[in-house]
């Protein structure tokens, strides 16, 4: 009678940790799609926050190569000077074409 709550109890808890590591791996996969989306900033304070969290790989194109948060912080200034006026919308079709703000 002992054998048998023992096998029972393995069972349970063999199907509860392949529960788990199945939940775990649909949470990773969704997290890994988040992640490779492009979240082009929409300001210059957003740019380089963005910047100090490392999430380069997250900002479009003119990012992807850079590694090191001071020099995606100068890209930043770059990418923001030719934004004359300030516009959020027009500072995205910036980071997202490499083309100049329609005035």
């Amino acid at each position: 009678f002992f054998f048998f709550k023992m096998v029972g109890l393995r069972s349970i808890v063999l199907l509860l940790l392949l529960a788990l590591a199945t939940v775990n791996a649909v949470v990773m996969q969704t997290s890994n799609k988040i992640e490779s989306q492009s979240l082009a900033p929409a300001n210059i304070e957003e740019c380089k926050v963005m910047c100090q969290r490392f999430a380069m790989s997250a900002m479009g194109s003119d990012f992807e190569d850079i590694k090191h948060p001071n020099v995606c912080v100068k890209k930043c200034d770059q990418l923001f000077a030719k934004n004359k006026r300030g516009d959020a919308d027009d500072t995205s079709a910036i980071l997202k074409n490499n083309t100049e703000p329609r005035e």
